[in-house]
């Protein structure tokens, strides 16, 4: 003899996997968005950046360990690879949590602006991203025909473009 499951269940299961089955397709085919994550990390700030391509990149690092909350809140759990670290300035407040963060997170590399290597008003592209920095603590991420500003000012926040 058979055991059925009742209606109500198997009209339930049927609700969870068409759910499951929508949510994955809308994942696989949404239009490619370069998403920017701006938070407060101590007395500084930094920003996540998160392209389509894969390239995660952050700027700026803040003064100590909090940048390890900001970024657990940036990205998801599983990722643990940063493919670039900006760095704007020379202060504290934006490199303090440079070692931390290379403890917990593997680098791709570092750039430092201001340095002989990479002067103020130098770019860099990463995928279909370009980011300068003009003066300490002060970036420009241009991406298709939009133009970005982070700085200290730029309000906490995620922005998708």
């Amino acid at each position: 003899m058979r055991t059925q499951f009742p209606l109500r269940w198997q009209a339930s299961i049927i609700a969870v996997l068409l759910f499951a089955n929508v949510s994955v397709y809308r994942a696989v085919f949404a239009a490619p968005t370069l998403t920017i994550t701006v938070a407060t990390a101590g007395k500084g700030s930094m920003a996540v950046i998160r392209a389509p391509g894969g390239e995660t990149i952050l700027v700026d690092t803040g003064p100590d360990a909090s940048a390890l909350r900001a970024l657990g809140t940036a990205l998801p759990p599983w990722q643990r690879h940063l493919s670039a670290i900006i760095l704007t300035g020379g202060k504290a407040a934006q490199t303090g949590g440079l070692g931390i963060v290379q403890s917990r997170y593997s680098v791709g590399s570092i750039t430092r602006f201001g340095s002989a290597a990479t002067p103020y008003g130098s770019s860099l592209a990463f995928g279909p991203a370009i980011l300068a920095t003009l003066a300490p603590g002060q970036t420009t991420l241009l991406y298709r025909s939009v133009a970005f500003i982070i700085s200290s000012s730029t309000p906490p926040g995620t922005y998708s473009l």
